[in-house]
């Protein structure tokens, strides 16, 4: 499943922009999991969301994508994991195997392995 072909990258040896948003990254773990799973809309939506004074501001956020048994999700986004959350959004549908959970520090957005 996607955790276990996500654990199997640790660091990265390239750094890939979104025409978007130019000024962020992401790793070579990020793009497999966008590319074999369609999911560039994670990544859309967390480069997004730095753009809001709140979340922008902190430099190591957690992010967190619940997938529930109806195939609905909670995202959300904490600086710490005992903090309170910075953003929770839910969305009715997704194709997402698993819950994951991603990092983004200092403008790049990473798994967990490859911190």
């Amino acid at each position: 499943m996607l955790n276990d072909e996500l654990s199997q990258f640790y660091g990265t040896e390239n750094y890939y922009k979104q025409p978007l948003y130019p000024s962020f990254r992401y790793t070579d773990g990020i793009k497999f999991m966008a590319e074999v799973y369609k999911a560039y809309w994670i990544l859309d939506f967390i480069f997004s969301n730095q753009l809001k004074p709140k979340i922008g501001k902190a430099p190591f956020q957690i992010w967190l994508i619940k997938v529930n048994r109806d195939n609905s999700y909670i995202i959300t986004c904490k600086e710490d994991s005992d903090q309170p959350n910075l953003l929770r959004h839910k969305i009715e549908y997704t194709d997402l195997p698993d819950s994951i959970q991603l990092y983004f520090i200092d403008g790049i957005l990473l798994l967990p392995s490859e911190y």
